[in-house]
């Protein structure tokens, strides 16, 4: 999910959070219930009773920790302020937010790459290899298979597009051919 999709309300909890985590110097161990939390926040039936207006939030904070043994404290406090504030229904972008801040800290930055079929992992590796210096940050790419892009690639980071597709090369011509003007 992209972080401008986010909430402003989202980004401020995750950042507290996320500061909190790292002035204690517990980023990896919170990091790991940020991933059970959006996995349990996943399932459709805790997504719904999250977002339902009938249910308090004592119920829905029970629904959220039915199976966890134990909490995290910083972890619990979040769960406990957002009950607090009636803002459940933020919980499962937060596991998100967090994880872009934390990508962030230790200079990580996460993107896409539309093939029009699927490509190696050399070639996968080099594309992330060319990215990451450019950027200057470690780039992971998610491969996703667009048979519409008829050939080619196109890279989204940071919500900026790199469309090296035989699809983006058409529009292109189709645009100069469009705009000259003929003697």
């Amino acid at each position: 999910m992209n972080q401008s999709l986010l909430s402003p309300a989202t980004r401020r909890y995750a950042k507290a959070l996320f500061l909190s985590t790292q002035e204690r110097g517990e980023v990896a161990e919170v990091a790991q219930w940020m991933q059970t939390l959006e996995r349990i926040c996943g399932q459709p039936e805790i997504a719904k009773a999250l977002v339902d207006p009938r249910l308090g939030g004592t119920a829905k904070l029970g629904l959220v920790e039915q199976g966890l043994e134990s909490l995290h404290p910083l972890v619990k406090g979040l769960l406990e302020v957002l009950k607090r504030k009636k803002r459940l229904a933020l919980l499962p972008e937060i596991p998100v937010a967090f994880g872009q801040y934390q990508d962030d800290f230790e200079g990580r930055l996460r993107g896409t790459l539309e093939t029009s079929h699927p490509i190696s992992e050399e070639e996968h590796a080099a594309l992330e290899a060319g990215f990451s210096k450019s950027t200057g940050k470690q780039v992971s790419l998610t491969a996703i298979v667009n048979p519409a892009l008829l050939g080619g690639v196109c890279v989204t980071l940071a919500g900026t597009r790199y469309d090296g597709s035989a699809q983006g090369r058409l529009e292109q011509y189709r645009s100069r051919l469009s705009a000259a003007t003929l003697a």
